[in-house]
């Protein structure tokens, strides 16, 4: 009697530990997870998300255009835009189409080769820092002759540099920072080739 009430105890502390071991592994694996969901919530605030694209765009032309006028005859082959669309970068978007440059040449939607370079990365869910490097050429000569302007038949327009920072402070709240610079190629003169610089600030709210 007194060996089956031993073999009874044996048992029941062998019960006992078997149950705080598996115990014990379950705490263990219940920190386990939460240490892994920490770490997944760590890389998805903080992790980075990075993006490359490149692209080509050419907008037809027509020849010798900076001496066409009103009165000029025959079919005008050059790239004529209804809808712009969409807008690459900050400053060669614009020579010509909002706003004169000192150098005329053909704007920004007709008579170009252009390609562009884009890269972003996300730091944070909140940050997001993109840069853009394009390159222009015209496609067609801008004057081969010399009647309304002077000649000119270099092609190589220049190349822009554009880089923005956005912080989205709150869902609905946004806050960014846009610089960009021209640097004319060999179509400007050299008396009128001076780097062009933009620097906007812009706050957003969505309601």
């Amino acid at each position: 009697m007194g060996w089956g009430e031993g073999e009874g105890e044996k048992r029941e502390r062998k019960e006992g530990k078997k149950r705080r071991e598996e115990e014990r592994g379950e705490r263990e694996g219940e920190k386990g997870r939460e240490k892994e969901e920490k770490r997944s919530e760590g890389g998805k605030r903080y992790g980075k998300k990075r993006n490359v694209r490149q692209e080509y765009i050419l907008y037809s032309g027509e020849e010798n255009l900076g001496n066409t006028t009103a009165t000029t005859n025959g079919t005008y082959n050059g790239w004529d835009p209804v809808y712009r669309g969409k807008f690459d970068t900050a400053i060669r978007e614009f020579q010509n189409v909002f706003y004169r440059t000192a150098m005329g040449s053909s704007p920004s939607t007709t008579n170009q080769h252009q390609i562009l370079l884009t890269g972003k990365v996300e730091p944070t869910d909140s940050l997001t820092l993109k840069g853009t490097f394009g390159n222009f050429w015209l496609a067609e000569e801008w004057a081969s002759t010399t009647t309304v302007v002077n000649q000119n038949e270099e092609q190589y327009l220049g190349s822009e540099a554009d880089i923005t920072l956005t912080w989205d402070y709150t869902e609905d709240v946004q806050f960014g920072l846009l610089t960009a610079w021209f640097f004319p190629g060999d179509h400007f003169a050299n008396s009128q080739d001076d780097v062009a610089t933009d620097v906007v600030g812009s706050v957003s709210l969505n309601f």
